[in-house]
Formats: C-alpha cells, structure tokens, sequence
C-alpha cells in the first residue's frame, strides 16, 4: 500500500499500520505529552476492523486479499503486543520512521487503549481477552478510566520541557491516589470517559458476544463483572 503524504504507512512484514509522532488521540504537542510514534494498539485494532469491513463489502474478486491481510494484522497484534509476563498487550510498539513492527520496541504502560482490540474482534482468545480485562479494572474509577495505571515501567517515556525533563520516565503516573475510587485530572493519567465505551466483554455465548460489539454505550464498571466468572466458566456480561 502506499504511504500517505504525512508518513503514516503499511508494514507489509507484520500488516499493522505506522503511525507518526503526534497522530493518536493520546498525543500532544509543545510538549509531547505521550510520544506514540510507531505501532499504537487501537490504531491497529481500528485497522482490523476496517480489514474486516473490506472483506464483506468490497468487489467479491478483492475480498479475498483483505481476509488473508486481516488475519496477517490479527496474528501480529497477539503475537507483537501481547505480554505474557505482564498479562495485557503494550500501548505502542515505539519505532522510528522506516522500522517494521518486528523490529520495534514494545512498552509496558498499562493502558485502556487495548480495549479497542477486544471490542473489535482483534484478540478474541478467551483467556488473552479474560487476562487484559482483569488487568484493566484497576484503571476504573467513578464515571470513566485512566489513561494510565499508576505503576513503574521498564520502558521509559522522557517527556522534555524547555530542556528539562519534567518528571520520573520511569514512575510516569502523575494522579493523586491509585487507590479504587479515586478521581484523576492530572494529565499523563487522566480520567477519560470514551475509552471506557469499548471496554465490553467477551463471553463463550456467539448471540450474547455479537449483542456487545454492537453496543458501545457500556460503562466502564462492566470490566469489573467481565472479569468474574460465571458458574460453568462463562464470563459475565
């Protein structure tokens, strides 16, 4: 495929979607609050998605390609993102312009933006999709999520201010409290509202399953009953 003017383009190695710096809902400027410049998790959830719409609605000579591309974006979104160890998949594969996604670094920032991924069918493994829900309830709080669990990565993020960094890259958290409950407004982990909508969750029933990917005004609390089982294995919905 071909690159676009601004430098966003396809990695024809994994199929995921490059993304420069400043391009996400995340990313802000003077200073770059979250720099995302690489591979961002929701950008290529959002991606599949589109694959998979491409696949149903275009030429019927054409709709084979975008079913063996969605499946190449799929396998490289559990395969490049996902973290055992940790148990949800990584914010952004960071990587300069040029660099595949095989070739670029994969943080470790707890964030809701994997949710998207679940939400629009791109991890659908019951345990991968039971791990990332679990590890994302403790980013609720009253009326809407954090954009980051109160942590310390390994991967750090310099966020620079007229030369000065302006706070710990490795304890990048800036709210008050991680405590269950609280309100955030700091701005590395602000309380968001939409990313919670997504964050639907998955269940062994097709029916019920279709019925929440359709539906994308579900409060964020729904993470905390996704992630208790039912009696028979089922996860709550």
């Amino acid at each position: 495929m071909t690159r676009t003017p601004n430098g966003i383009y396809m990695d024809p190695d994994s199929g995921l979607v490059f993304s420069p710096v400043h391009f996400t809902w995340m990313d802000t400027d003077h200073p770059a609050g979250t720099p995302r410049q690489g591979y961002p998790v929701e950008i290529q959830a959002l991606w599949y998605a589109a694959l998979v719409i491409l696949a149903t609605v275009d030429r019927e000579e054409n709709r084979t390609q975008w079913q063996q591309l969605s499946a190449r974006v799929k396998s490289s979104i559990v395969n490049l993102f996902w973290n055992d160890d940790l148990g949800f998949l990584a914010d952004c594969l960071h990587a300069s312009t040029g660099e595949s996604a095989g070739q670029a670094v994969a943080d470790d920032a707890l964030r809701p933006n994997q949710l998207l991924a679940i939400t629009l069918g791109a991890v659908d493994d019951p345990l991968i999709c039971r791990r990332m829900l679990s590890a994302c309830e403790q980013l609720l709080v009253p009326g809407g999520i954090r954009s980051l669990a109160d942590q310390p990565v390994n991967y750090p993020i310099e966020i620079v201010h007229r030369d000065q960094i302006i706070y710990n890259p490795h304890q990048p958290y800036q709210g008050p409290s991680a405590k269950p409950g609280s309100f955030v407004t700091a701005a590395p982990a602000g309380t968001r509202h939409w990313p919670g909508c997504p964050a639907v969750c998955i269940c062994w029933n097709a029916d019920a399953w279709a019925i929440s990917r359709k539906s994308w005004m579900v409060t964020p609390r729904i993470l905390h009953a996704a992630a208790m089982p039912r009696p028979g294995g089922q996860v709550n919905c």
